[in-house]
């Protein structure tokens, strides 16, 4: 299964019984839910970047490179204060995500790229 596919059905799923959507937009690189207080967009990166744009969350694959990007550029993610990046697993269904914003208030910046390494271990690498 592709990425976007699975952010796709993940989102589907998530907001099923969320009353206050009023449409769901999906294209290749994004997902745009429109609710009665605003829009949300995901977008969807197999490779993990710097936002260029805001967004309010970012779906990418579960890799180390992808990790590594996070961790280079983390304070950029973490200035964004809706945004949650979701590292998934296609495969085998599995993903976890974070909050940089959050997180960067209650994390140590020396024990930040242990726990995320801890994150990035819990499921399994997605491999192309």
């Amino acid at each position: 299964m592709q990425l976007s596919e699975w952010a796709r059905h993940y989102i589907k799923s998530k907001h099923s019984l969320d009353d206050s959507i009023k449409h769901i937009e999906f294209k290749d690189d994004a997902i745009i839910l429109s609710k009665e207080r605003g829009t949300s967009t995901y977008l969807i990166e197999k490779e993990l970047e710097p936002p260029k744009k805001e967004a309010d969350g970012i779906f990418t694959l579960n890799t180390k490179k992808n990790i590594q990007t996070l961790l280079r550029n983390w304070d950029t993610f973490a200035k964004n204060k809706n945004l949650t990046i979701t590292f998934a697993n296609p495969e085998t269904s599995e993903r976890w995500s974070i909050k940089p914003h959050i997180h960067n208030k209650i994390i140590e910046k020396k024990a930040l790229e242990r726990g995320i390494k801890t994150l990035f271990l819990s499921i399994e690498e997605y491999k192309a």
